[in-house]
């Protein structure tokens, strides 16, 4: 930050720096908001801050980067690479650290172990099986559940036809008449409904012409007697 005098000419500087060596406050931050995460800050090719470890549990400062690795930080200006330790593979993404004037001075990257990949690929793969199933469940008793609502219908109808088949003219669908739908089921309902009520009417009025003609039948009866009589 530049220092100036009270006609803004300039007469110094503020320098702020931090020295980034052994400093593991960068990788810890971001191992902190994504703990699968290993994050090291290289300089001249060389890591000098991380909290990867080897197998045994050590910090890999003072590990080189691959010369590979840092030619293609050269020219692409960032490199996406698979990259070995002795007891672990790792998956990273590096990226350039610049100077003022452009020039490369270091590098950062930040990777997972490829176990944990297959892990976390694992679990997802389980997530989303258990959602499959989930959803198909939902779907198998959504399923069941309309087709009984259709079916429970159709099957009282039969149920009654049956019953005025075998001579019951009482037989009568019971038709929900808080249910506002005017489906095919319902109307079929209310069809059969009103057709046994036809028919019990008209064997109500063949009773009542049966009785009449009883009637008849006996006054005539009656009749003949006297009039053999005379």
């Amino acid at each position: 930050t530049p220092v100036k005098d009270n006609k803004n000419r300039s007469i110094g500087a503020i320098i702020t720096a931090d020295v980034i060596n052994n400093d593991n406050h960068v990788p810890e931050t971001v191992a902190h908001k994504m703990p699968m995460l290993f994050t090291s800050i290289s300089v001249k090719g060389v890591r000098v801050a991380t909290n990867m470890t080897d197998e045994n549990g050590q910090a890999i400062k003072g590990v080189r980067i691959g010369e590979r690795i840092l030619s293609d930080l050269s020219s692409a200006g960032y490199v996406f690479t698979e990259w070995n330790l002795p007891d672990q593979t790792y998956l990273s993404v590096f990226n350039p650290i610049k100077n003022g004037k452009g020039a490369i001075i270091g590098s950062i990257d930040v990777g997972i172990s490829k176990g944990r990949v297959w892990v976390v690929q694992k679990e997802n793969q389980f997530v989303i099986a258990l959602i499959t199933l989930v959803g198909v469940a939902i779907s198998l008793v959504a399923a069941y559940v309309s087709t009984a609502r259709i079916t429970a219908p159709i099957r009282s109808l039969k149920e009654k036809l049956d019953a005025f088949a075998s001579g019951d003219m009482l037989a009568r669908v019971d038709i929900d008449p808080y249910l506002e739908t005017n489906d095919e089921t319902k109307l079929l309902s209310k069809a059969f409904n009103f057709m046994m009520q036809e028919v019990s009417k008209r064997e109500d009025e063949k009773a009542v012409y049966f009785n009449e003609i009883e009637l008849k039948n006996a006054e005539f009866a009656d009749l003949n007697k006297e009039l053999k009589k005379t």
